[in-house]
């Protein structure tokens, strides 16, 4: 997860640092480069909704998986090693 959040910074930074040069140059004046760049936005907020959803979903899906009782899970394990030593005990007579 530390790896996924030091690249997106590193994605930004390089973002940032294109957008401070187009700027520099005067190419975000341009009309058509404007365009480009508001329709970037609404993609980008239309990506970033559909990630968010998914998220939440795969967190509720999580926290929805039912677990399994300790106790219960102990005393199967309890009776599965009471078969298997009786049928042990059965195969040594």
């Amino acid at each position: 997860m530390a790896r996924i959040e030091e690249q997106q910074k590193a994605i930004f930074s390089l973002k940032t640092n294109l957008m401070d040069d187009l700027n520099e140059k005067g190419l975000l004046s341009d009309p058509e480069c404007q365009r480009v760049l508001e329709q970037h936005q609404r993609d980008q907020a239309v990506l970033s909704e559909k990630l968010d959803s998914q998220r939440a979903k795969q967190e509720r899906v999580s926290f929805d998986t039912p677990r399994l009782d300790k106790s219960f899970t102990a005393d199967f394990n309890t009776q599965l090693i009471l078969k298997r030593m009786i049928a042990c005990f059965y195969d040594l007579r």
